[in-house]
């Protein structure tokens, strides 16, 4: 019978077979290897997203055909260049031993200097050091702390990725800042910008109704440390 059977037949009852096999196998395998299967399943889904478009998945079609990469680790990043202060990984090296390497991808071996970032403010150097609770609040919550006390929105036209997968955030075209009028609309509350012409009360009150995760104490510390130079200088332009 199989001697006479046609090409496409053929096909169809091996490809029958293979799944007869494969169901086989995961009724009957244990704990531990179906653990073992799924995390290659996975593993050749997440592949299989990073060559869509290439053309590179074209002739794999099942995890049998699929070759996994195996992991490199090139150690962790604890060298330090000797004229930036970067840290890098041994194998960026060129120059140098263990404690006198020097790099090209940071500052070409010296040749690019860049002034020292300044002191923060008072203010935001106690919070980013001090181990009080109002320090260990905002260095977990410094993203919503920095978007509350904002004087602009963020404006994007964000490039949605379809599938799964991480989030990963990415945007066409230009990014740009959202500037209101100086009062809010009938019936909305102050928010950006807006909120600095009220009273400094006010704006606390303010600040904690848009996220109520944050300390009053530490936005009227931000505030104090605002008041002394940007606030004035942006309500008062012309």
């Amino acid at each position: 019978m199989r001697a006479n059977e046609s090409a496409d037949r053929r096909e169809t009852r091996m490809q029958k077979d293979k799944e007869w096999h494969r169901n086989k196998r995961k009724a009957n395998e244990s704990a531990d290897r179906r653990e073992i299967r799924l995390q290659k399943d996975k593993e050749w889904h997440r592949n299989k997203r990073q060559c869509i478009g290439t053309g590179a998945m074209s002739a794999v079609h099942s995890l049998d055909d699929f070759q996994f990469t195996t992991t490199s680790d090139i150690g962790a990043m604890t060298y330090r260049c000797v004229s930036c202060g970067s840290l890098m990984f041994k194998s960026e090296c060129h120059t140098g031993t263990d404690t006198s390497a020097t790099f090209s991808m940071c500052c070409s071996h010296g040749q690019v200097k860049l002034p020292a970032l300044p002191d923060p403010p008072r203010e935001i150097r106690t919070l980013l050091s001090e181990n009080s609770a109002n320090g260990r609040h905002f260095r977990q919550y410094t993203r919503a702390y920095n978007s509350n006390n904002a004087l602009a929105s963020l404006g994007v036209q964000e490039d949605q990725i379809q599938g799964r997968g991480p989030y990963t955030f990415r945007v066409h075209g230009s990014v740009f800042h959202r500037i209101g009028p100086l009062l809010p609309a009938d019936n909305s509350k102050p928010q950006f910008a807006q909120i600095y012409f009220y009273d400094t009360d006010e704006q606390i009150d303010l600040h904690v109704s848009a996220n109520s995760q944050l300390h009053p104490r530490i936005l009227t510390d931000i505030q104090a440390m605002l008041r002394q130079g940007v606030i004035p200088l942006y309500t008062s332009s012309r």
